[in-house]
């Protein structure tokens, strides 16, 4: 099946031996190109007939591929790489952030999160309005150690990994 979606990506269009072809339909100016191809017509001419009379090329030219009557050449043409802009990080807000993985860590722990969750910020040297967010994977695995069952540690861990995938900090 020919891949092609404008009439000026054919190089080259020629006839195959008709003694192997069984029968076919086709409109008049389908047969006309065909009797064109099968008496050598120059190429400007027949690339010309195809202009001026056949609506849609594309689909005339498809369609007597599809039924091996012709062979068509497609212009070979250089795929130009295109350059992808880089893609822009999502914006991080990072009192937004710690304030989800705080109240993720209160789902895990409760009430006393409070307590636990400023103390912890105190013992990293780190303030909630101007917390280093490189430091934020350190922050969720000291808070992971405070949550004493198991269940509620996977959570919370599972939680913030994909927060983190989220922000491309994993």
């Amino acid at each position: 099946m020919l891949d092609i979606s404008r009439f000026d990506e054919i190089e080259s269009i020629n006839p195959k031996n008709f003694r192997d072809i069984k029968t076919f339909t086709c409109s008049g100016k389908e047969l006309e190109l065909l009797l064109m191809l099968k008496s050598n017509e120059k190429k400007a001419n027949i690339f010309s007939y195809i202009k001026k009379n056949i609506e849609d090329p594309v689909s005339v030219i498809s369609k007597l591929e599809s039924y091996n009557l012709i062979d068509v050449k497609i212009k070979k043409t250089e795929k130009k790489e295109l350059k992808k802009a880089p893609l822009k990080e999502p914006a991080i807000d990072i009192s937004e952030l710690i304030n989800y993985i705080k109240s993720k860590f209160l789902e895990s722990v409760g009430p006393i999160a409070e307590v636990i969750f400023d103390d912890v910020l105190d013992d990293m040297g780190e303030k909630k309005q101007s917390f280093n967010i490189k430091r934020i994977p350190e922050l969720i695995n000291f808070l992971s150690r405070e949550i004493p069952r198991d269940d509620k540690r996977i959570e919370f861990q599972r939680a913030m990994i994909a927060m983190l995938k989220k922000f491309k900090m994993a």
